[in-house]
């Protein structure tokens, strides 16, 4: 969304019904000239949302197995999110109305007003171009403001500045080498919140202090009877840390 001369808007359409989804396309794109993609169930949009930037959800709330009001919630944890406009039967309006309790942006009823779903659809992108670039610029200076607690300006240092605004872009791992006392936990704590999953968790791992035996357990999980005490499914810190950043402190 950077450049917005090139552009395009990207619309997910979910709905169990083919012909639904056939009739909605082939409506919509001369009209918008968007990027149009559907899905029939909620599983295929979550595997659609995981591998492709989305802006804007136009959402069934009645299908089988995972329901719209389901499949909003999970769309919802996702950092990025895209809008969500859901779809309902005159009959479920009260559930259209609980799903903008949970962060939908607003609802169509069915049979469907095309005039009036094109006006959501353009208002729901510039809602959600507006949302964005504040929570960019939000970011931006949350990290900025972490990169003030790093204090130096020799040549150095602005190299150093300059590495951690870089990597922060970046899903690579990155090792920072220093002597204790050097500021290894503020560079990390900087990279993460000039990311773009600084609104996810950061988990630091002191890994000194846990013996080898517990790390692996503390790191990646285990579950419950794995070993004597194991009395529940325990969640390990790289998933707690999923779609955030771990810091590995040693």
């Amino acid at each position: 969304m950077e450049n917005l001369e090139n552009f395009v808007p990207r619309l997910l359409i979910i709905d169990d019904e083919p012909d639904m989804l056939s009739l909605l396309k082939r409506s919509l794109y001369p009209e918008l000239k968007w990027e149009i993609l559907t899905a029939q169930s909620g599983k295929e949009a979550l595997r659609i949302l995981n591998e492709t930037p989305i802006d804007l959800l136009l959402l069934d709330v009645k299908m089988p197995e995972m329901d719209g009001m389901q499949l909003l919630l999970k769309v919802r944890e996702k950092p990025e999110s895209p809008t969500v406009i859901m779809m309902t039967a005159y009959g479920v309006i009260e559930l259209a109305v609980e799903s903008i309790k949970n962060g939908a942006y607003d609802f169509i009823t069915k049979p469907i007003d095309e005039t009036r779903l094109l006006i959501t659809l353009q208002k729901a992108l510039e809602y959600h171009r507006l949302i964005h670039e504040h929570q960019r610029l939000r970011d931006r200076i949350r990290g900025e403001s972490a990169m003030s607690r790093m204090i130096g300006s020799s040549r150095i240092m602005q190299k150093i500045f300059e590495s951690i605004r870089t990597v922060s872009q970046t899903d690579a791992t990155v090792l920072i080498v220093g002597e204790s006392g050097t500021g290894k936990e503020l560079a990390a704590k900087a990279i993460h919140e000039l990311s773009p999953r600084s609104r996810m968790p950061l988990v630091v791992v002191n890994c000194p202090t846990l013996p080898e035996a517990v790390l692996e357990s503390e790191l990646f999980g285990y579950g419950k009877g794995a070993f004597t005490d194991a009395k529940q499914d325990k969640k390990g810190l790289f998933l707690e840390a999923n779609q955030g950043t771990i810091l590995l402190d040693e």
